[in-house]
C-alpha cells in the first residue's frame, strides 16, 4: 500500500478559521451596511435641496426646514440640526453636513464613522 504524498483537503483548524473570518465579516457588514445606507441618503437629500431648481431660499431656516422636512419622510435620525450649517455666501447658501456615528460594534470596541456633505443652494 502506498502513502498518498499530499494530503487533500481541508483540516479542523482550517475550517474554523474560515468560518470565523466569515462570522467577522458578516458582523461588520450588518453593523455598518445601515449606517452608510443613512449616509447615501443623507448625501441624496442635500443633492437634492440644491438642484431643486424651482425653490429659491432668502433666509438659512428656510434651507433648514427644505433639509429636515426630508429627513423626517426618510426617517433619518442620526443627524440633527447642529451637525448642518448653512451660510449664505453672495448668490448663494453654503450647506455643510458633518456629523459623525459611534457604532458600539462587540464588547468594548466601537466603531467611529465621520461623514461631510457639501451643496450650494439658489438663494433669493
Amino acid at each position: 500500500m502506498k502513502l498518498q504524498r499530499y494530503q487533500v483537503g481541508a483540516s479542523l483548524y482550517g475550517i474554523i478559521f474560515v468560518v470565523l473570518v466569515a462570522v467577522f465579516v458578516g458582523h461588520t457588514f450588518f453593523k455598518l451596511f445601515p449606517i452608510y445606507m443613512e449616509n447615501m441618503e443623507v448625501a441624496s437629500i442635500i443633492k437634492s435641496v440644491s438642484n431643486d431648481a424651482d425653490a429659491q431660499y432668502s433666509r438659512p431656516s428656510d434651507v433648514y426646514q427644505a433639509i429636515f422636512r426630508r429627513f423626517g419622510v426618510n426617517q433619518i435620525t442620526r443627524i440633527g440640526r447642529d451637525d448642518i450649517s448653512v451660510v449664505r455666501d453672495g448668490d448663494y447658501y453654503l450647506i455643510n453636513a458633518e456629523y459623525s456615528v459611534q457604532v458600539p460594534y462587540m464588547w468594548n470596541i466601537s466603531l467611529l464613522l465621520e461623514f461631510q456633505h457639501e451643496a450650494e443652494v439658489r438663494a433669493r
